[in-house]
């Protein structure tokens, strides 16, 4: 990107829906996550998939690393067509098992379909959204000390009679902070350290939202939407425990409390 660019996050090109005609709800391992645990927003799908007790009803595949040809899983997959063979697995593989002539960016997190080799989603928010869907086959943690939401008797991250405010709430949380980071610190990267107008105007809005988290609505109640988690203090909670290791140093975010 040249300098002086606004650092824009191009939109995920896979969403599909679940549940769907091509998409059903199944368990049995149909679904498969690739994510990164260095990632914030495939972190967020994990952790989904976990406090639903999802683990047994949907498998997921951790990366080592990146690389130049993208992000590796260097004992392979653990789902077919690759299970079988030896060495590492790149994710592009899956990208190009959907669509040899792919040419999207290859990003975790990904919803994998073993049984039409497809990508359902690779767009983070809707795959923590979609959870949901399997909540009735999922187990949550015995030892968990976190309320859930419940709805048909189970647990959900997106309890219906908050949906509206979830979305609202997370697209002003995404703008100001989880992305905010972003458009502050790779925008700082890509123009040479130079603290441009739109970098300086980022960066004063991520403390303006974390500063207003504090001091408001955390300062009275646990969770954003009140006394019981929801999808969206997932997405918070996976910024702020990057913050120090990560977002201060490297995107020079020195303001944050």
């Amino acid at each position: 990107a040249k300098k002086g660019a606004t650092f824009v996050r191009p939109p995920s090109e896979y969403n599909g829906s679940i549940p769907s005609e091509k998409y059903p709800i199944e368990g049995g391992g149909r679904y498969h996550l690739f994510v990164s645990g260095i990632c914030p927003w495939a972190q967020s799908c994990a952790t989904a998939r976990y406090l639903l007790g999802l683990e047994n009803v949907i498998s997921m595949d951790i990366a080592d690393g990146q690389s130049s040809r993208g992000w590796v899983y260097l004992d392979g997959a653990s789902i077919v067509p690759w299970s079988e063979r030896e060495g590492p697995f790149w994710l592009h593989e899956a990208y190009q098992e959907d669509d040899p002539k792919v040419t999207t960016r290859i990003t975790v997190p990904v919803l994998w379909d073993t049984q039409t080799n497809t990508v359902v989603s690779n767009d983070s928010w809707t795959i923590v959204k979609m959870m949901a869907a399997f909540a009735g086959l999922g187990t949550p943690p015995g030892t968990m000390t976190i309320d859930l939401f419940t709805e048909d008797g189970h647990a959900t991250l997106t309890p219906s009679n908050l949906e509206s405010e979830i979305e609202s709430v997370h697209t002003e949380l995404y703008n100001d902070l989880l992305n905010g980071v972003y458009k502050a610190g790779i925008g700082l990267m890509r123009n040479g350290d130079v603290e441009t107008p739109h970098i300086l105007t980022a960066r004063e809005t991520v403390y303006a939202k974390l500063a207003e988290l504090e001091d408001g609505v955390l300062s009275k109640q646990r969770f954003l939407l009140g006394p019981k988690l929801t999808a969206v203090d997932i997405r918070l909670t996976m910024t702020l425990l990057r913050w120090d290791s990560s977002y201060r140093g490297a995107f020079s975010l020195k303001g944050g409390r």
